[in-house]
């Protein structure tokens, strides 16, 4: 609730029969009563206070403007991965007591044109990522056509060109990334 007092200056004609003072504005500054600064923060704080947190997020983030989108790389021994393969080996094995294990092994391709091969579990467990500025995304449809070229799936590809924060430049596919 605003108080109705609030007036700008100039907007009547007459104002010396009035007790209160007026308020004067300009297009930065608005100056109020003390008085009515506190009323207003008060409510304002009150309001903040039992609001629902998470709604406040959500509004945040609709407000907050244009954003640029921020990606992450998987980095892994110092070096960023471009892509990984299908896996190699899926062996399925009981163990002496009785547990089922696998061991998978999966190769992965790095930025700079070398491959690794390694099992899955020590993958997953030692990758970093590395945050990267999107500069640049190009969307292509791919069409997956059966024998008689009728159109069965589609679906499509983002890659996107990015900078790191330290300045180096990737080019990657949307699977690859976080």
């Amino acid at each position: 609730m605003i108080n109705d007092n609030l007036k700008v200056v100039g907007a009547e004609k007459d104002n010396k029969d009035k007790d209160e003072k007026p308020i004067n504005s300009s297009e930065d500054n608005v100056v109020i009563p003390k008085a009515e600064w506190e009323r207003m923060n008060d409510t304002m704080n009150r309001l903040l206070f039992s609001a629902d947190k998470k709604q406040l997020a959500r509004y945040d983030d609709i407000h907050k403007g244009e954003q640029e989108s921020v990606t992450k790389l998987l980095v892994l021994d110092g070096k960023v991965i471009k892509s990984w393969g299908k896996m190699k080996d899926n062996i399925v094995e009981k163990n002496a007591q009785g547990w089922w294990e696998e061991e998978q092994t999966i190769e992965l391709e790095f930025m700079d044109g070398t491959k690794k091969e390694m099992k899955y579990v020590d993958f997953a467990k030692g990758y970093t990522y590395l945050p990267a500025k999107v500069i640049k995304e190009d969307k292509e449809e791919v069409k997956v056509r059966d024998r008689e070229g009728k159109i069965i799936s589609r679906y499509l590809i983002i890659k996107f060109k990015v900078k790191t924060f330290e300045g180096a430049e990737y080019e990657i596919d949307s699977t690859f990334v976080n």
